[in-house]
């Protein structure tokens, strides 16, 4: 599993590399113009469930759980060996009522991959104030580590079907391009931000830097345990702790 998700972090690190040299200066003025909130940064991602927002918020209901459900029976059971009925038996429904709205085992595993990832994102950026460049950085991070502690299952699912390798053999060109080009924008948010708080590193290189960030924040969540000594909210605090100490910032400034 180990080897699964380091081929995931690089290939997402290659697509990251191309964003951030795409859109250093032009990022950085977008970051810094729109003062008050946060929500303009999902316009950066091109994924249906943002571009349509009435389906990040149908995760409670029939299509939602469908959704959910494929991420982690693709997972589990191997996307080969699940077929429609089998997650048509898991939500409660007929393949035929499934198939009047995909018409393959591939849509709904793109639409599913779409619909985790918006609500992902969604989750971490919606409402967030981007008064204080600081503030907001580590209010997505915390939100970050939260949400992969407290979704262990989705989370690790779904990592699984980002596999650079996976998404070559089953999607689509241009399906495979929407998502990791997504995944790499946060990443050069981060980056982005990262620049605006503590400026550049003479000895770490900006990419290197944020994305060290961002591993910090996803990994806690993977390592927690629901019955140890702290909380998903704990963990992420103490997280911030470590991430502020490894920028060079006081970790007596975290929240």
């Amino acid at each position: 599993m180990a080897g699964g998700l380091l081929t995931v972090r690089f290939g997402m690190a290659v697509v990251a590399k191309k964003v951030s040299k795409r859109k250093t200066t032009g990022a950085r003025e977008d970051a810094t113009s729109h003062r008050g909130t946060a929500d303009h940064y999902l316009e950066r991602f091109e994924l249906a469930g943002l571009r349509n927002r009435d389906l990040v918020m149908l995760d409670g209901g029939t299509r939602g759980r469908l959704l959910s459900e494929a991420v982690k029976l693709f997972a589990e059971m191997g996307y080969d060996a699940c077929s429609v009925r089998d997650l048509a038996k898991q939500v409660g429904l007929g393949a035929p009522a499934i198939y009047n709205h995909y018409s393959s085992k591939r849509e709904i595993l793109v639409a599913a991959v779409d619909h985790i990832l918006s609500e992902f994102f969604y989750h971490l950026i919606s409402g967030q104030s981007a008064d204080d460049p600081e503030s907001l950085l580590f209010g997505i991070l915390r939100r970050h580590t939260i949400w992969a502690a407290s979704r262990q299952p989705i989370a690790k699912a779904f990592d699984a079907l980002v596999n650079p390798a996976f998404m070559h053999r089953v999607m689509k060109d241009h399906e495979r391009a929407r998502f990791t080009t997504a995944i790499a924008e946060y990443i050069a948010i981060i980056r982005e931000l990262l620049d605006e708080i503590v400026g550049p590193d003479k000895e770490v290189e900006r990419y290197s830097r944020a994305y060290a960030v961002h591993e910090m924040a996803d990994r806690a969540g993977w390592w927690f345990d629901p019955d140890g000594p702290v909380t998903a909210e704990e963990l992420a605090d103490q997280t911030g702790i470590l991430i502020r100490r490894m920028i060079g910032l006081s970790p007596t400034a975290a929240s």
